[in-house]
């Protein structure tokens, strides 16, 4: 699926001379069969038909039921003509009732008759359409926008353009979400193919929205753009940043690589004067249409919301918004559907230097088109200025970052739309309340007018546009909550209102009539009120006539009486019903009961003007009434709580397992008022809880094993069940009478033992779930089940070669932990480099010590420990150890880099080493580090040489080496231990210098 044309196409990026005027009309019958019957097939968009007779309205359903009718409809016009939604060649919009698709001249036919299709336009192709800059729109600065908090922090704007190098410095973590589409095909003059991951249509993975890759540099405007509407600097500055340089970007990639063709007689789409490139990139209408429907589902006003979607691309110029329209419906409805949740959508007017048209899709209704000025504040000569423009922004020499991770100059209405996207941006953050028409009219107010030949036009200034977005803050309602029903007025009314708010109103309707207005000045004076926090509470008092069984609705308006601005709180509803709702206190809601004689009592509040009430039990499941009373207020109500008493006939009635409702319907007489309903269940008798073993416990020896539970005081006998948990076979079940055989139940607590012929049903080494069931005549109810294991005896904690050690000495002592039930131990030790057992030996104590020879130096085993009995076996975790025999020396003295002024000052050599059980030498090692010449080497040995004193050794330096140092020489020195196991070299060499005198 792609679309047919790239001729007739003007540049987006700098000054143009090339002036593009519209191909036939995009939605002309006669030209979409002509191109059908040409290419022997035509890309359209079409538009689909989703107000049908008997159904809602489109623009009254929710999301999910649009989405829905979308689909059907796109299912039911590719039926129509053959095709399926698999196709490759279909491009379908979740949120837009249109889909894009190649269609045969045929298949044209069909859809341009079809009563199911509203509109079919041909698939056109579009094109690419701060330091300095951000001053000039009032965002730097002590009083400017980011110190004021416009900065677009919580904020996300959609980039429709070439993708964005994510690790670009300008851009360190900005890009939160990215996706790219992609056209691949054959066409008139050139060659089109998909810029995205592996050349698909479509993908989300990450580094879809990276820059896409093509001659000519045109693939560094996404990062550009991106760069100016959120980048910022790093390290911080306070002006070389983008417009909301808080805020976060969304790039979605739409441009695919453009080829022309290699024939001479073929009008070339890239090569053009001052661009000899034969490589570029376009972006297919059907792409960008699908990147908006993503925008849309990417909104969430709470946890993602969309600022704007700046689209700094397009072509083919129209005199006026109806011309536009007619000719590319399909972004009519697209533009329109994310206006309709609140987001704009921001595109550059094009670059043709037309003061009475404009480029689409920024002629289209809706979108917030930008033209760009100078640094001196002029429309720049490039700019489209149709008189239908809505801003205009710095667009010339501006500077951002471009792929690489560098900064790039860029000049063109492409520059201009970002600033007014993150101008955007920066404003919902410090007002987000404030919705876009509002922070559109606060910009077009605020704006600084520039004339030019084709007249005034706005540029915006961010600064001045937060002074008109004082916009007062949504009240918060406080009573009476929502649904409250109400017997009598006066009724007191009480809300909070925010900042920017000067009066409030509260309102109470009738349907679509206002009954009530109270005006309250000021509110931000009201009382403080300790019920709420201690918040400022306005509280106003209503006297009216409300009618008796009926539902008003009431909210508060604050307002700004200093510039007219309003904002509404939620909606909430009230009943007045004579007498009111009586309120449920006793049993509280879906309460359990474990016997007949717990419902003992129905409780509620006392009703104002009720002079009877009728108390309601019945059973949920088949309707069945237990109670049915009528009671007088003055026999049952005391301190405004009235009671009821359950009598034992109808406690009798309660069933096990069951669930009940109880209401109460307050009277005066003549009017009644129908309490909520609360639930009550059954569970005869209450439930044991589990309480020894915890939940997957491990018994080491049958002796040990007991199973004890809460004690129901209403249980008559207490059922036990016991299975494999592997294979759900049951091998204990009994029924104990309380007291029985094996149980006790004392201090609230039963235990079970188990007798001797059940311990021959439990195997070790197996896991068993159990249960118990509490049972009377009016029931049983059974715990929750647990899991307990047998496994004799436990297995060992390893103690000693710690896990992961290094042993220096080759004898080696083992040791772990004494399990009671083990008769004796296994210990094991490998060889990691080969696998091979090394040792294996049975052990009646918890230690053992293998003398050296055993272990070679510098190897890695693993150990570990079996415990043993008559029932069988468990192995401790497995640990490993290193050998480095013997401890590597640690150099002292001399010091490293050490200056010797005489050679008397080398008297000693000392080093630390490990303790050792074998015998051991040590191999003293000077060489000048010059050439590397050995000057001293000798075998010291301890007592005779040296003194080693603990850890310490102290070698005196013979005149030998003395005489050996040369005056203005390095000298390298180290020491080798060797001991029968293996020797080690010092982890270090350290220098002394001869520096004589």
């Amino acid at each position: 699926m792609a679309p047919v044309s790239a001729q007739d196409r003007a540049r987006g990026d700098g000054p143009a001379d090339l002036r593009a005027a519209p191909e036939a009309s995009a939605v002309d019958p006669a030209y979409l069969r002509a191109q059908a019957d040409q290419h022997g097939t035509v890309s359209v968009i079409v538009g689909l038909v989703v107000n049908l007779p008997g159904r809602m309205a489109f623009a009254d359903m929710d999301d999910g039921a649009q989405r829905a009718v979308i689909s059907q409809m796109q299912d039911a016009v590719l039926a129509q003509i053959g095709q399926t939604r698999s196709m490759p060649e279909v491009k379908r919009y979740a949120t837009f009732p249109m889909m894009a698709l190649q269609a045969s001249p045929e298949e044209l036919d069909v859809l341009l008759e079809s009563t199911l299709v509203s509109f079919v336009q041909e698939n056109r192709w579009r094109e690419p359409s701060l330091i300095q800059s951000t001053a000039i729109i009032g965002m730097q600065g002590a009083t400017g926008a980011w110190a004021l908090g416009a900065d677009g922090q919580g904020t996300n704007v959609v980039v429709i353009d070439s993708g964005i190098e994510k690790a670009h410095p300008f851009l360190t973590g900005k890009v939160v979400s990215e996706a790219c589409w992609g056209t691949t095909g054959v066409f008139t003059g050139f060659t089109a193919t998909s810029n995205c991951p592996g050349n698909v249509a479509y993908t989300n993975v990450p580094g879809s929205g990276e820059p896409c890759n093509v001659a000519g540099g045109e693939c560094d405007h996404g990062t550009h753009v991106g760069g100016t509407i959120a980048g910022e600097s790093n390290p911080p500055s306070d002006t070389f940043n983008g417009v909301a340089k808080e805020g976060r970007l969304v790039s979605l990639q739409v441009f695919s690589r453009i080829q022309d063709d290699a024939d001479p007689m073929t009008t070339p789409v890239c090569v053009r004067p001052g661009y000899p490139h034969t490589e570029c990139i376009l972006a297919a209408d059907g792409d960008i249409i699908a990147a908006m429907d993503y925008a849309r589902l990417l909104h969430n006003a709470d946890t993602f919301p969309i600022a704007a979607v700046n689209m700094s691309l397009g072509n083919e110029s129209y005199p006026s918004q109806a011309s536009c329209d007619a000719a590319l419906p399909a972004y009519v409805v697209a533009v329109a559907g994310l206006n309709s949740i609140g987001v704009p959508v921001v595109a550059s007017s094009g670059n043709q230097g037309s003061t009475i048209s404009m480029n689409a899709p920024a002629c289209i209704t809706g979108v917030i088109s930008v033209g760009a000025t100078t640094d001196f504040d002029q429309i720049a000569t490039f700019t489209n200025s149709a008189p239908f423009l809505t801003f205009v922004a710095p667009g010339v020499n501006i500077e951002s970052s471009v792929p690489g991770g560098i900064y790039g100059v860029k000049t063109g209405t492409s520059q201009a739309a970002p600033h007014v996207s993150g101008a955007i941006a920066a404003l919902r953050s410090l007002r987000p309340e404030a919705d876009i028409t509002q922070i559109i009219d606060a910009l077009m107010n605020s704006a600084v007018n520039i004339t030019d030949i084709g007249g005034t036009f706005k540029r915006i200034d961010v600064d001045g546009a937060i002074g008109e977005l004082d916009i007062p803050d949504k009240p918060k309602l406080r009573l009476p909550a929502d649904g409250a029903a109400f017997a009598a007025s006066p009724i007191t009314f009480k809300f909070s209102t925010g900042d920017f708010t000067t009066r409030a109103t509260l309102e109470i309707w009738d349907g679509n009539t206002r009954i009530v207005k109270e005006n309250v000045d000021d509110p931000g004076s009201c009382p403080q009120d300790p019920a709420f926090g201690n918040k400022v509470v306005c509280a106003v008092n209503v006297t009216y006539p409300f009618v008796d069984e009926k539902t008003y609705t009431w909210l508060v308006v604050a307002k700004n009486m200093d510039n007219g601005s309003r904002t509404n709180s939620v909606t909430r509803s009230f009943e007045f019903d004579t007498p009111g709702r009586a309120t449920l206190l006793t049993p509280a809601n879906k309460v359990t009961i474990n016997t007949q004689a717990e419902l003992a009592v129905l409780q509620w509040g006392e009703v104002d003007l009720a002079t009877s009430y009728r108390v309601t039990l019945f059973d949920t499941d088949d309707g069945a009434v237990i109670i049915n009373a009528t009671v007088a207020e003055g026999t049952v109500c005391a301190s405004q709580v009235c009671t009821y008493t359950v009598q034992p006939f109808e406690q009798s009635q309660l069933l096990d397992d069951k669930k009940y409702k109880w209401y109460v319907v307050s009277m005066d007489g003549s009017d009644t008022s129908k309490s909520e309903k609360f639930k009550i269940f059954t569970e005869f008798p209450a439930a044991p809880m589990l309480t020894y073993p915890d939940n997957n416990w491990t018994f080491n020896a049958l002796d040990d094993i007991e199973l004890r539970w809460t004690e129901v005081a209403t249980a008559e006998e207490y059922r036990l069940r016991i299975w494999k948990n592997a294979n759900n076979k049951k091998i204990i079940d009994v029924t104990y009478v309380v007291p029985g055989r094996s149980i006790g139940c004392s201090a609230g607590t039963c235990t079970w033992t188990p007798e001797p012929v059940d311990l021959t049903l439990l195997q070790n080494q197996t896991d068993y779930r159990w249960t118990v069931r509490a049972e009377n005549a009016l029931g049983k109810t059974e715990s929750l089940p647990r899991i307990f294991r047998i496994q004799s005896p436990a297995p060992p904690a390893l103690i000693a070669p710690a896990d992961d050690a290094k042993l220096n000495d080759a004898n080696v002592t083992f040791s772990w932990s004494a399990i009671s039930d083990a008769d004796s131990y296994k210990l094991i030790v490998k060889d990691t480099k080969n696998g091979a057992k090394v040792l294996k030996t049975t052990v009646v104590g918890t230690t053992f010590m293998q003398p050296a020879g055993l272990f070679k130096n510098d190897r890695t085993y693993k150990w570990f420990v079996k415990s043993k009995n008559e029932l069988g076996s468990a192995k401790s975790v497995k640990y490993t150890f290193k050998t480095e025999f013997p401890h590597k020396p640690n150099l002292q003295s001399p010091a490293d880099n050490t200056k010797l002024h005489d050679p008397s000052e080398l008297t000693t050599m000392v080093w630390r080493s490990g303790n050792t059980t074998e015998p051991i030498t040590y191999k003293v090692i000077v060489k000048r580090v010059d050439n590397g010449v050995k000057v001293f080497k000798q075998v010291v040995s301890v007592g005779v040489d040296t003194v080693c004193d603990a850890t310490i050794c102290t070698f005196t330096v013979p005149q030998s080496l003395r005489n050996a140092l040369k005056d203005g020489k390095d000298y390298k020195w180290h020491v080798r231990a060797e001991t029968p196991s293996g020797s080690q070299k010092s982890a270090t060499k350290f220098i002394f210098k001869a520096r004589f005198p």
